[in-house]
C-alpha cells in the first residue's frame, strides 16, 4: 500500500509539473517547486480521505446518506488543501520578497480545487474497492470456515459408525479379538473426538500417520494375515501441516474394496512423499482396481463422477470419505489441494492427496 502511495504522490507531482508548464510562462524549476506546494497538501490529507472512504464503504448506510457524507468529506478536502495551499504560497512568498502579502499564485485557487477533487474522488474510489475486496475476502473466508465446519459434523459419525461396523462382524466370530479391538478403539477415537471437540481442520502430519497406523492394527485384529501392510513416510515431513482425517479415509476405502472381500486378502501401500514443492500421500492396493470398460480404466457407463480432479473410480463408487477428503481439501486450499485417483502400480486402486508444503501451524 505505500509504495502505491508513493508512486501516486510522484505521478501527481509530474502531472502537475506539466500543467504548470503549460499554463504558465516559467521556467522547469519553478515549475517544479510549484507543483511541490500544490500536491503537498493533498498527498498529506489523502491517507485521511481513504480512511474516511473505507468507514462509509464498511457502515450499512442507506445510498442516499452516504452520497451526503461523501459529499460533506469532499467539500472538507476542498476546504482543508485549499487553506493549505494559501498558507504555503504566502509562506513562500515571504521568503522571497520579505513581506507579507497575497501573492500572485492565489489566482491559481480554482485550479487547486479542481485537481483536489480529482484527488478526493480518486482516492475515495480506491478506499471503496479495497473495503469492498477484504469485506468479499472476508465473506469468502467465513463461508469456508462454516463449510468445513459442517464437513466436521458429517465426517466424524461417519468415522465412527465405520469402526462398529467393523467391531459388529468381529464380536460375532472371535470374542477374544474384539476385546484387544475395543482396547485400541479407545485410541482412535481419542483422536477423532478431539479433532470433533477442537474444530480441528489441519494437524501435523505425526498426529494423522500415527492414527492411520492405530487403524490399521485395528483392522488386523479383524482381519489377521489377510491384510499386510507397508509403510513409508519421510521423517522430515512428520511436521508438515495436512487436513485432519485426509489419509486414514483412503486406507479405510483400499481395505473395506480390496482386501475385506477378498479370501486371500491383499495389500496396502501407504507412503507420504515429498513433490517439488508439495507433499503427496498416497494409499495403493492390489485390488480388482478402478472400473473399467476395458484396459484404459474409464468408468462403466452411468458410474457416479469421481473426485475433483480423479482419473478412474473404484467399481464401489468413491464413497462418502473421498468426497469428504475432496470437498475440504478444496475449502482449506483451492486448486493447490488435489485428490486423485486411478490404477495403481499394485494392479489395483490409487488415491493421493496432494497439499502445499511449508504451512506453519495448524489451523483450529
Amino acid at each position: 500500500m505505500l509504495e502505491f502511495y508513493a508512486l501516486g504522490s510522484v505521478l501527481y507531482w509530474a502531472y502537475y509539473v506539466a500543467a504548470v508548464l503549460i499554463t504558465t510562462p516559467t521556467t522547469f524549476g519553478k515549475a517544479t517547486g510549484f507543483a511541490v506546494l500544490g500536491v503537498l497538501p493533498d498527498c498529506l490529507l489523502a491517507p485521511l480521505a481513504l480512511t474516511y472512504s473505507r468507514r462509509l464503504a464498511a457502515s450499512r448506510l442507506p445510498t442516499w446518506r452516504l452520497l451526503l457524507r461523501y459529499a460533506a468529506g469532499g467539500l472538507g478536502f476542498m476546504a482543508l488543501t485549499a487553506s493549505a495551499f494559501a498558507i504555503e504560497l504566502v509562506v513562500e512568498n515571504r521568503i522571497r520578497s520579505g513581506a507579507w502579502a497575497v501573492p500572485a499564485g492565489m489566482s491559481g485557487m480554482a485550479w487547486k480545487e479542481l485537481s483536489s477533487v480529482l484527488v478526493y474522488t480518486t482516492v475515495c474510489g480506491f478506499g471503496n474497492a479495497i473495503e469492498q475486496a477484504q469485506r468479499a475476502a472476508r465473506a469468502e473466508s467465513l463461508r469456508a470456515q462454516a463449510q468445513l465446519a459442517t464437513l466436521r459434523a458429517r465426517l466424524n459419525p461417519h468415522f465412527i459408525l465405520n469402526l462398529l461396523h467393523t467391531l459388529m462382524g468381529l464380536v460375532a466370530r472371535e470374542p477374544a479379538a474384539a476385546e484387544a479391538a475395543i482396547e485400541r478403539l479407545g485410541d482412535v477415537l481419542r483422536y477423532g473426538l478431539r479433532v470433533h471437540a477442537d474444530g480441528l481442520d489441519e494437524v501435523r502430519l505425526r498426529e494423522e500417520w500415527t492414527f492411520t497406523e492405530r487403524y490399521l492394527a485395528l483392522e488386523r485384529l479383524r482381519l489377521g494375515e489377510r491384510l499386510r501392510v507397508s509403510l513409508d513416510v519421510e521423517e522430515d515431513l512428520l511436521d508438515e501441516i495436512v487436513p485432519a482425517f485426509s489419509l486414514q479415509p483412503l486406507v479405510e476405502n483400499a481395505v473395506r474394496h480390496a482386501i475385506a472381500p477378498r479370501a486371500d486378502g491383499g495389500s496396502v501401500h501407504v507412503a507420504a512423499k515429498r513433490d517439488g514443492g508439495v507433499l503427496r500421500m498416497t494409499v495403493d492396493d492390489d485390488g480388482a482396481g478402478v472400473r473399467a470398460g476395458g484396459a484404459s480404466g474409464a468408468p462403466e457407463a452411468g458410474a457416479a463422477p469421481g473426485p475433483r480432479g480423479s482419473s478412474a473410480t473404484r467399481s464401489e463408487g468413491s464413497g462418502l470419505g473421498l468426497r469428504l477428503i475432496e470437498d475440504r481439501l478444496f475449502a482449506l486450499y483451492g486448486d493447490a489441494g488435489r485428490l486423485t485417483t486411478g490404477p495403481s502400480a499394485l494392479g489395483g486402486f490409487r488415491a493421493a492427496v496432494t497439499v502445499p508444503l511449508g504451512r506453519e501451524e495448524a489451523s483450529a
